[in-house]
C-alpha cells in the first residue's frame, strides 16, 4: 500500500487549512464540467471552488475536483497588480490523481506543489510521488521534425493567409523564467514500456527536477528489478539495473 512520503505532508497540511479558512458566504460556484489538461490528458470532473476577491487580490479558499478515483485541491491567493502579470502564492494538492491519460501512458500520483512569487520569476517546489502506472516508449520513425525556427518552414509557408501568431510559437515568458525544484519518487509497479520492452522502474532515493536560467538537470539513480525485453530477436529477463 502505497503511503504518502513524509516530505510532501506539509504542502497537503497547508492546503488542508486553507481549504477551511474563508467567509463561506462569499462568492461559492460550483461546476459539472470537466477540465482537461491537453498536454498530459489529465480530466478533472466535479469541480467546485470557493473563490473571492478583495482588492487586488484574489482568495482561492478552496478550488476541487476529482481525477481518476483521486482528488485535486488548489488554495491560495493571486495577486493582481495587472492581470496580465500577476504574482502566485499557490499551493496544489493532488493525492490518487490520474495525472497522465494519454497515448504517452497512464500514471497515477500523489503531489504537493507550491507556485511562488511574480508572474516573470516564479517558482515551483515540491514533491510528486507516482504511485503506479505505465509509460510508453515512442516508437522509432524515419520521419524528421523541422522546428518552427527552421528556414524551410518560411520557404513554404505563406505567411499572407495567417498571422504570425497563429504560425509560430510566442514565448511565455512565465515558463521561460520558470525555476523549479521538485522531488519525484517513483514507487514500484510503475512500468516502462514500448513494442521490445517491458520494464519496471522504481526509485529509493527521490530523483531531483532542478530549472534555473534556462538549465534543466535531473539528478538521482531509477532502478529495476524485473522486466523482460527483446533484441536482435532474442528476449532478455531482467534481474537488476539501474540508469
Amino acid at each position: 500500500e502505497a503511503e504518502w512520503p513524509p516530505v510532501g505532508k506539509k504542502w497537503f497540511d497547508r492546503a488542508e487549512q486553507s481549504f477551511r479558512v474563508g467567509d463561506m458566504e462569499d462568492a461559492r460556484s460550483s461546476i459539472d464540467n470537466a477540465l482537461r489538461v491537453v498536454p498530459t490528458g489529465m480530466e478533472v470532473r466535479q469541480i467546485a471552488a470557493t473563490i473571492r476577491m478583495a482588492n487586488d487580490t484574489v482568495f482561492i479558499d478552496s478550488l476541487a475536483g476529482q481525477s481518476g478515483t483521486g482528488t485535486v485541491r488548489l488554495a491560495g491567493n493571486l495577486y493582481l497588480g495587472t492581470w496580465r502579470t500577476p504574482a502566485f502564492d499557490l499551493y496544489l494538492v493532488a493525492e490518487d490523481a490520474e495525472v497522465l491519460d494519454n497515448d504517452r501512458g497512464q500514471l497515477v500520483a500523489d503531489a504537493g506543489l507550491s507556485l511562488k512569487g511574480p508572474f516573470e520569476d516564479a517558482y515551483l517546489s515540491g514533491l510528486v510521488f507516482i504511485r503506479e502506472g505505465v509509460g510508453y516508449i515512442p516508437e522509432p520513425s524515419s520521419k524528421r521534425v523541422i522546428p518552427a525556427g527552421d528556414p524551410a518552414v518560411f520557404a513554404v509557408m505563406d505567411t499572407s493567409l495567417m498571422s504570425d501568431t497563429e504560425l509560430f510559437p510566442t514565448s511565455n515568458p512565465l515558463l521561460e523564467n520558470l525555476r523549479i525544484d521538485v522531488d519525484v519518487t517513483i514507487n514500484r509497479n510503475t512500468w516502462l514500456r514500448s513494442r521490445d520492452a517491458n520494464i519496471e522502474m522504481f526509485t529509493e532515493e527521490p530523483l531531483r527536477v532542478h530549472r534555473e536560467a534556462d538549465a534543466l538537470a535531473i539528478t538521482g539513480v531509477i532502478s529495476t528489478e524485473r522486466g523482460e525485453y527483446s533484441f536482435l530477436s532474442k528476449r532478455f529477463n531482467i534481474r537488476r539495473g539501474s540508469a
